[in-house]
């Protein structure tokens, strides 16, 4: 048995690399956490999964940093509008004054 087929233990073994996408994986962790209705995560990561882990922290910097009012108005206004925020994976445009830098 190789060390890849023991990481996995006894879970499912996509061979489709796409369905190793950082999105695709957000969303299944999304889906475990609500089936498990675990409402807060402190997320601490290495390797593959600091980009899972990034998925989600940018999904809330895009949200909380966001130069459109209406994302603002629906989504950080709005009662329950931040949860489907984050359980709809969606990403705002960034203001001018945030840059890669």
């Amino acid at each position: 048995m190789d060390s890849l087929t023991t990481c996995y233990g006894k879970t499912s073994k996509p061979t489709d690399y796409n369905v190793y996408s950082g999105k695709g994986m957000s969303q299944d962790v999304q889906e475990i956490l609500q089936f498990e209705k675990i409402e807060s995560v402190i997320g601490v990561a290495h390797d593959w999964c600091v980009t899972l882990t990034m998925c989600f922290v940018a999904s809330a910097e895009s949200l909380f940093h966001s130069k459109d009012n209406e994302v603002i108005k629906n989504y950080m206004g709005a009662e329950g509008g931040a949860r489907k925020w984050f359980e709809g994976g969606k990403m705002a445009e960034y203001p001018a004054y945030l840059t890669e830098e």
